[in-house]
């Protein structure tokens, strides 16, 4: 029995080494991993941010479907999306939209602030 363990004991060292060595890379990935998930920049919340103001229908539609999406739900500021989204809907379904009201734009600035 001896002789066996004299046989293995080098090659043991060698596997205690490498397995250190595989678990420090292991966590390494793990916690690269969740620092991209965690502070990657959300693509909606750019998006919702850099609308085009000028076509109010384009905006009232893009505007819509990309809050969800860019908002936490339950957040300060995805309330404040929702009441934003409630006086848009005259420019959605109007055949020939006017203009931005000075107040949607000023909430629409607000809330880009807050996001």
């Amino acid at each position: 029995m001896q002789e066996l363990a004299d046989i293995f004991e080098p090659s043991l060292l060698w596997a205690h080494s490498l397995a250190y060595i595989g678990l420090g890379a292991l966590c390494v990935c793990i916690c690269v991993a969740c620092a991209i998930i965690f502070f990657r920049k959300n693509p909606y919340k750019k998006a919702l941010k850099s609308l085009d103001t000028i076509d109010s229908k384009t905006f009232a539609f893009h505007f819509s479907a990309l809050y969800p999406r860019a908002l936490k739900h339950n957040s300060p500021a995805f309330e404040y999306a929702k009441e934003l989204e409630s006086k848009l809907v005259v420019y959605k379904f109007s055949p020939t939209p006017p203009p931005l009201s000075e107040e949607i734009l000023a909430q629409y600035q607000k809330l880009c602030e807050r996001a």
